[in-house]
């Protein structure tokens, strides 16, 4: 994930000049604005830090619920602990328990999600022109070419170089996280990179080197919540007029450099590398970060060499006011707080031309402030319960299929299973004195007819709640008549086009206008 926007412009050869290889660095603000900034940005982005670390919980149960990683007993007990990914079976994994026989089912509310994510896909791409773009004023439209306006050009290479950009998976992604968080905050930048290509000159016989772009195109990164650095403070969903929003990643030092040659990063650099040149920064292995691969920490090929970027974009309180810009800190890998870091990076002025903050948002519930409720969490209440009965269903059946034994004290048949640590299996052979020492467990009766008639009226309390039933997913094999069918498909679709209209409101619009600053 990169944590800077630039563009580099090619000059007229396809080759880019020294002057047009590196956007110009901005002025750099005088030392006391600097100080000002370092105090006011470390200890808001301290505080957005920590107000994100507090949803972290609810969030990985979410992310272990949708991905089957969460068993029914841990979840109950309010514990992170995750079962096994390769489990056979309930109760594998939990080594500490190895005595519960207890089923822990969990009724994965995956179904839910990919549901809501496959049918607002088809809605946002069902056509090639999924994005319009409409010009604000007609200034001049007498030389405007009728049948291939500006704004049509226009559209066309921005689907094109959006395309570039695997901009159909990145909305596929937003979506997930959309309907299972609640939430999902993106960022738009422009990402180039060209190669050397070698050609012969037939005049001269010489090789030329040519520098071509092989990838020139908006990148749409999906920031997993735990990363962003959110207004706490704030009302609405609108990261436009939040107080300020930023981001966390991981880079190397290698990768920091860079950015200094560039231009990009314009404070301290020597304090930076003073700092953290001959620094090594071990990899993090917390497991608890979302959208993570715990089998991705502490390999050898790994870099360990990372330190953790912090970007700000938001209003600085100055003396003649509140002042738009954007902030980077420097710190040691995992840090909880910038304030021990160094500052790299100062501007007195937004990053894009247009003056937008480079971030988009979605939410599936909106809520007053900057997160919202996804179609999971609002529904904990009815897959807990569900999984509940479905797990003493299944305690039931084994209650009742391997039949229990009454085992006199003191005989042979108890001193056998003794010795065989109280293993009892089926086709055993007992060896008694008195065939009256085993006898059978009285039969138990449970009321397993009326635990499935509380599953079903649970269950279909929750396609109320989701829209997600049997006929929505295509699986409803009863009769109806064509007008039914009609009425429930309409009655199926109004959720979803309600929610997909927000999103593509608040996602889609705004990402057309950062694409395009």
């Amino acid at each position: 994930m990169d944590d800077f926007l630039t563009y580099e412009p090619v000059s007229g050869t396809g080759e880019p000049t020294e002057a047009d290889s590196f956007i110009a660095p901005p002025p750099i603000p005088s030392k006391k604005f600097q100080k000002e900034a370092f105090g006011y940005v470390s200890k808001w982005c301290k505080a957005a830090h920590d107000f994100v670390q507090r949803k972290v919980e609810r969030w990985k149960l979410l992310e272990d619920l949708y991905h089957n990683k969460r068993e029914l007993n841990s979840w109950a007990g309010n514990s992170s602990r995750q079962t096994s990914q390769n489990r056979v079976g309930p109760g594998k994994g939990v080594s500490q328990d190895k005595d519960r026989w207890q089923a822990d089912i969990v009724v994965s509310p995956s179904y839910i999600v990919d549901n809501w994510t496959d049918r607002a896909y088809q809605a946002v791409f069902n056509g090639p022109e999924w994005l319009t773009v409409i010009p604000e004023n007609n200034r001049d439209s007498s030389s405007e070419d009728l049948q291939y306006p500006t704004s049509y050009k226009l559209q066309e290479l921005l689907l094109t170089r959006l395309e570039e950009g695997r901009i159909h998976v990145r909305v596929y992604e937003a979506l997930q996280h959309l309907v299972l968080y609640g939430s999902v905050y993106a960022k738009v930048f422009w990402y180039s990179k060209g190669v050397k290509r070698y050609r012969w000159d037939y005049h001269t016989l010489e090789v030329i080197e040519n520098r071509e772009r092989i990838y020139d195109c908006p990148i749409v990164q999906i920031i997993p919540l735990d990363r962003m650095l959110l207004d706490w403070s704030a009302t609405h969903n609108d990261v436009q007029r939040h107080s300020g929003i930023g981001h966390r990643v991981d880079k190397t030092y290698e990768h920091v450099v860079e950015q200094f040659s560039k231009g990009v990063y314009n404070l301290n650099q020597e304090e930076f590398l003073a700092r953290w040149r001959n620094t090594l920064s071990y990899p993090a292995t917390d497991g608890t970060k979302l959208e993570h691969d715990d089998d991705s920490d502490s390999l050898e090929g790994d870099e360990i060499r990372k330190l953790t970027v912090w970007e700000w974009h938001g209003l600085v309180p100055a003396g003649e006011g509140h002042r738009e810009c954007v902030c980077t800190f420097i710190t040691d890998r995992g840090s909880d707080s910038p304030e021990d870091g160094l500052m790299v990076r100062l501007t007195d002025a937004p990053v894009l031309w247009s003056g937008l903050r480079p971030f988009v948002s979605g939410h599936f519930t909106p809520m007053p402030g900057p997160l919202g409720m996804g179609a999971v969490e609002s529904n904990l209440d009815l897959i807990h319960s569900i999984s509940q009965f479905i797990s003493q269903s299944q305690d039931n059946a084994r209650l009742t299929a391997n039949s229990q034994l009454i085992v006199r004290r003191g005989s042979s048949a108890a001193r056998q299973i003794n010795a065989e640590g109280d293993v009892v299996f089926p086709g055993k052979v007992w060896t008694v004195d008195d065939p009256g020492d085993v006898q059978p467990f009285p039969p138990l009766h449970f009321p397993q007819q009326e635990i499935n008639f509380l599953i079903d009226y649970l269950n279909v309390l929750l396609e109320k709640r989701t829209s997600v039933s049997d006929f929505s997913l295509g699986t409803d094999g009863r009769a109806r008549t064509a007008t039914e069918a009609h009425i429930l498909q309409e009655s199926g679709m109004a959720p979803f086009s309600t929610r997909t209209d927000l999103f593509a409101r608040s996602f889609l619009e705004p990402l057309g206008k950062i694409a395009l600053s």
